[in-house]
């Protein structure tokens, strides 16, 4: 059975359980069914699958809440320092500045491209 041909059937007994339960006060489901033609043994299979269904949804639901709550953990990354030569730098000059809230990376054009990529990705963490 495809999963649309599943849906429809699931949700015609869903709403036929959902009826039964609503029958008159006094009346026994087995005598919901015989006046609604409905059999017995169908209506129990049905009964289950529809609880099983909803149960799997709810479980479902419940654990992507779960995972939406929890805290993201932190990460730590090392970033490995090119060693300069022994000629000092007084002063460093940026090239580019990227901020994002309180956080600012100063960057020259001298820094490699996978330096950049992996503190771009560190940074993409942060928070």
């Amino acid at each position: 059975m495809d999963k649309i041909t599943h849906e429809v059937r699931l949700s015609n007994w869903k709403n036929t359980i959902e009826q039964c339960n609503d029958r008159p006060q006094g009346m026994t489901v087995k005598q919901w069914l015989v006046e609604n033609n409905i059999n017995e043994k169908t209506y129990y299979y049905w009964l289950r699958r529809v609880r099983r269904e909803m149960y799997t949804r709810m479980n479902t639901e419940l654990a992507a809440a779960k995972v939406q709550t929890e805290k993201p953990s932190v990460v730590f990354a090392e970033i490995p320092i090119i060693e300069q030569s022994d000629q000092t730098v007084d002063t460093f000059k940026a090239d580019a500045m990227i901020r994002s809230g309180p956080m600012v990376i100063e960057i020259s054009n001298s820094i490699s491209e996978s330096l950049l990529s992996r503190i771009l990705e560190v940074a993409s963490h942060a928070r």
